[in-house]
C-alpha cells in the first residue's frame, strides 16, 4: 500500500502530491459511492414485494459493491487496486442495467430514474479518473 510519507521518487514512482490527490480521490469517489447506495436503496423501499423482491435486492447488493471495492482497492496496491476499481465498474454496470429494469417495470419513474442514472455516470468518472491514476 502507498504510504503518505514515502520519499519523492522520480524512478517511475509516484510522487508524495500524487499519493496524497489519489487518496483524496478514493475517499471522493467512495462517498459518492456510498451516496449512491443511500440513494438506491431509499428508492427500493417503494418496491411492492410481490415479485420484485429479487430485483430490490440486486439493486441495493449492485450498489453497495461500488463503494465496497473503492474500500477494497484503497487497501491494495498496484494491480490489486486496478482489480477493486474494475470490480467497482462492472458492479456499477450492473446496477445500471438493473435501474433500467425496473423503469421498465415500472417500478421507479423515469425522472428518478434519470436523477440515479445520472449520479452513477458521476461514479463511473471518479471511478475511471482512479483507474487512470494506478
Amino acid at each position: 500500500m502507498l504510504s503518505l510519507c514515502e520519499p519523492t521518487r522520480c524512478n517511475g514512482q509516484l510522487h508524495n502530491h500524487q499519493v496524497i490527490d489519489m487518496v483524496y480521490s478514493a475517499l471522493e469517489v467512495w462517498d459518492e459511492g456510498m451516496t449512491l447506495a443511500s440513494l438506491c436503496y431509499d428508492v427500493t423501499t417503494t418496491f411492492p414485494t410481490e415479485h420484485s423482491w429479487v430485483l430490490k435486492t440486486k439493486i441495493r447488493l449492485a450498489s453497495s459493491r461500488v463503494a465496497a471495492n473503492v474500500a477494497e482497492g484503497y487497501e491494495q496496491s498496484g494491480e490489486g487496486f486496478w482489480h477493486c476499481i474494475q470490480r467497482a465498474q462492472e458492479s456499477l454496470l450492473e446496477l445500471k442495467t438493473h435501474l433500467r429494469f425496473a423503469e421498465r417495470l415500472a417500478l421507479v419513474e423515469h425522472p428518478v430514474n434519470v436523477s440515479l442514472l445520472e449520479k452513477c455516470d458521476g461514479v463511473a468518472q471518479g471511478l475511471a479518473s482512479l483507474q487512470a491514476a494506478a
